[in-house]
């Protein structure tokens, strides 16, 4: 009752649609609900075997939603420890679009997934034999093919300091590196805090 004209998003269990309110009403708004779906995957690392990889264990793979309007926390599903032949799930996906990302799991928290990657970054991700990096993975029902993901282990890093107006090296500053180019894809976002010297340093770009 008593919307104004404007857009809205509907949420039912963390899943919502957009809807738009003119100078009418709505009535006889159907909501189709499609159940949730798990979706299975395989790393691999860019001219290196996954034997040699120590943090395997520690990869994970998440899927962001697209929609920045409907992009909670419960509604990016993470996939679990990956296996020795780098192969994994990811349980409760919900239709819709999704970015890809890959992410580390903190050690006091497995379920949780920093995006901080040093030592590589997300070259490939591929769906449906379609290129899911630069455009959303599309989810409308049981995937009938695999999410294939290549890594690469030779990232790029950015090193410096930062000094205020009297040359003086500044403590406890953020650093963000933000893409100049597709800035909604959230994977590439870099953070950094210097040190008692103003030193940063960014690493997995």
């Amino acid at each position: 009752r008593d919307l104004g004209p404007g857009s809205y998003v509907v949420e039912v269990d963390n899943y919502g649609t957009t809807v738009f309110v003119s100078n009418s009403d709505i009535d006889g708004l159907v909501l189709n609900m499609l159940p949730d779906v798990s979706l299975v995957g395989r790393v691999s690392i860019e001219e290196f075997e996954l034997s040699m990889i120590k943090v395997l264990d520690r990869i994970r793979v998440r899927l962001i939603p697209a929609d920045r309007s409907t992009r909670l926390a419960q509604n990016s599903p993470q996939s679990e420890s990956m296996n020795s032949d780098g192969t994994f799930e990811i349980h409760n996906v919900g239709p819709g679009q999704y970015q890809v990302i890959v992410c580390m799991a903190l050690g006091s928290n497995p379920s949780s997934c920093a995006r901080s990657t040093p030592d590589f970054y997300l070259k490939e991700p591929r769906f449906h034999h379609t290129d899911v990096l630069n455009a959303p993975l599309q989810v409308t029902g049981a995937p009938a093919t695999p999410l294939d993901i290549v890594l690469s282990w030779k990232p790029g890093r950015i090193q410096g300091v930062v000094i205020n107006e009297q040359q003086e090296s500044v403590a406890g500053v953020r650093i963000v590196l933000i893409p100049d180019q597709n800035r909604d894809r959230v994977g590439l976002y870099q953070f950094a805090e210097t040190d008692r010297a103003g030193r940063f340093s960014i690493r997995g770009i």
